[in-house]
């Protein structure tokens, strides 16, 4: 189960098909009965229709899903509402499936068009205005795709945590649950410090803290002066954190 979820958090940090890592993850959940993750994980790789079971009417389409645009009507005028209290209008939540996500950025370009039944259904019995379809730029997608990968990432890392304390020595068990705490609580630089400190016999293990360290360091850098997507640092430090996870496990044993 440990080089399952090492295989598949190292596939999620490198930019693999996330509806190909899906499948692989809810395998991963039913070996340790995760019932939740395994509902929320086949929402994603299924869709938000009444025709997956796991969709209920308790359920709800997340807040990430939501992109922003506008609608226009059959003659192609758009619908312009200045309103504020009517802004959510112009916001929709889209139900697809990862796989078809995926389809809909890669062949388009610009903005995509999509028909909202349920919206037109709403606007023309309490507006009385007949809209056509919904447009929104294809950028909205990455945003989409990033948090179901990172969402992703976030679990399997707290299973590789949970996994990796069950099998550690008592005379290590205090060393380990501190720094699983610290990367929980994303206090990566302090994380860091605690492994540095058990590795000083170690040259190997050392270098490696050295290596992670510089990375945050850049990280922090970069984020500081805005010359990296915040998408693209939060990767990169979930990263760091797995390699935080794989140094602990190296010292617990």
């Amino acid at each position: 189960m440990k080089v399952e979820l090492e295989e598949l958090i190292d596939k999620l940090s490198s930019g693999h098909k996330i509806s190909d890592l899906l499948p692989k993850a809810i395998l991963i959940a039913k070996k340790l009965n995760q019932k939740e993750l395994i509902k929320w994980l086949k929402l994603e790789l299924h869709g938000y229709f009444s025709t997956n079971p796991e969709m209920t009417d308790k359920d709800e389409v997340p807040q990430y899903r939501t992109v922003a645009g506008i609608y226009y009507d059959k003659f192609g005028n758009p619908l312009i509402l200045n309103d504020p209290k009517y802004s959510f209008i112009n916001e929709t939540r889209l139900r697809n499936s990862i796989s078809e996500i995926e389809a809909l950025g890669k062949e388009s370009t610009g903005f995509i068009q999509i028909i909202n039944y349920d919206a037109s259904y709403l606007l023309k019995q309490y507006f009385n205005i007949e809209i056509q379809c919904f447009k929104f730029p294809v950028a909205a997608l990455k945003n989409i795709l990033d948090r179901v990968r990172m969402e992703t990432l976030e679990r399997m890392l707290s299973l590789e945590i949970a996994a990796s304390s069950q099998n550690t020595p008592k005379s290590k068990k205090a060393f380990i649950g501190n720094l699983n705490a610290l990367i929980i609580e994303n206090r990566l630089k302090e994380a860091l410090e605690l492994a540095e400190h058990e590795t000083q016999d170690d040259s190997k293990l050392e270098k490696e803290v050295i290596l992670q360290k510089a990375r945050l360091n850049e990280l922090e850098r970069q984020e500081r002066l805005g010359t990296a997507k915040p998408e693209e640092i939060e990767i990169q430090k979930i990263k760091i954190r797995a390699a935080i996870l794989e140094l602990g496990d190296h010292l617990s044993k």
